[in-house]
């Protein structure tokens, strides 16, 4: 029992790691997965919520505030013994309030899909520890376009990329009794798409702290608390020259709890900036929230 609420929290933190995107700043980090979640014996549906918001941060763009919204949902199975296959469909909705007016883009994002392998799942008496290594493919199902420059919105205010972009990723996590933490670092190279743009590497990794508060046989409680960092390199232009207003380095103090209830779990997440910049500090970043809801079969 122990192992599966570990494996809900862990993968409620990976979820939000992986919905994260600097739209504003053109730049994006990965799409909607359940992460560890996956990794139960038993398969798994799931709807994930996740907002977040850049401000301008010159004195031309103080007015101008950006919001970005997502609603992911996710499919895990398991085609073989030690292998499982995660699939996520994103629903994505951005706008920006400025003196200049207002906008909205919204649309399917890019589905992604990633195969998975259990490398380590040893318990030693009141110790355990796991770890996975998975990659896949962030698929070219979401709107790109170009002009969206013309109404005075970054490119990756799109709902996509139009890119075919590959993804990799590895989690770990050691538990002693009811206390455990958690490490995951992921990566994602994107190729020129068909405007030929292309968007930066995209590099991501948390760690986390939680414990697990088993109230009954079929209800518990796991708050759990941590750091994630991003770094995401510069666009290329169909010019081939840097695109203004990418890249970033983000880091983001996360906190949350994880409630499970028979074989539903729902999640809440906040992660707050700190010592981050993005944009080259022409944006300030918000505060990241996301909800997320599991059903296990």
């Amino acid at each position: 029992m122990f192992h599966k609420i570990t494996l809900i929290l862990v993968g409620m933190i990976i979820s939000l790691s992986f919905v994260k995107a600097c739209d504003v700043c053109g730049c994006s980090v990965g799409a909607g997965s359940s992460g560890l979640t996956t990794l139960f014996k038993k398969n798994h549906l799931s709807l994930s919520y996740f907002g977040y918001g850049f401000d301008g941060a010159l004195s031309q763009t103080l007015s101008t505030h950006d919001k970005h919204y997502s609603l992911t949902a996710s499919l895990r199975f398991t085609p073989a013994n030690n292998w499982y296959v995660l699939a996520s469909v994103p629903y994505k909705w951005n706008t920006r309030t400025s003196l200049n007016g207002n906008y909205n883009v919204n649309g399917i994002g890019d589905v992604q899909a990633t195969l998975n392998r259990v490398v380590v799942n040893s318990k030693f008496s009141s110790t355990s520890f796991y770890l996975d290594a998975g990659a896949g493919l962030k698929l070219p199902t979401g709107n790109f376009n170009l002009d969206l420059a013309e109404g005075n919105l970054p490119v990756n205010f799109n709902t996509g990329n139009q890119a075919w972009s590959p993804v990799a990723r590895i989690n770990a996590f050691l538990t002693y009794k009811g206390l455990g933490i958690l490490l995951s670092p992921s990566a994602q190279w994107s190729f020129e798409n068909a405007e030929h743009y292309q968007f930066g590497r995209q590099l991501s990794a948390q760690t986390m702290l939680f414990y697990s508060l088993k109230i009954s046989g079929s209800f518990s409680v796991t708050p759990y608390a941590g750091w994630h960092y991003e770094n995401i390199a510069r666009d290329i232009n169909s010019k081939g020259k840097y695109e203004h207003g990418t890249g970033a380095t983000g880091n983001y103090m996360l906190t949350g709890f994880n409630v499970k209830f028979n074989n539903y779990v729902a999640d809440l997440s906040l992660a707050q900036p700190f010592h981050s910049q993005y944009a080259n500090e022409e944006v300030t970043a918000g505060h990241r929230f996301s909800a997320q809801l599991t059903y296990l079969f």
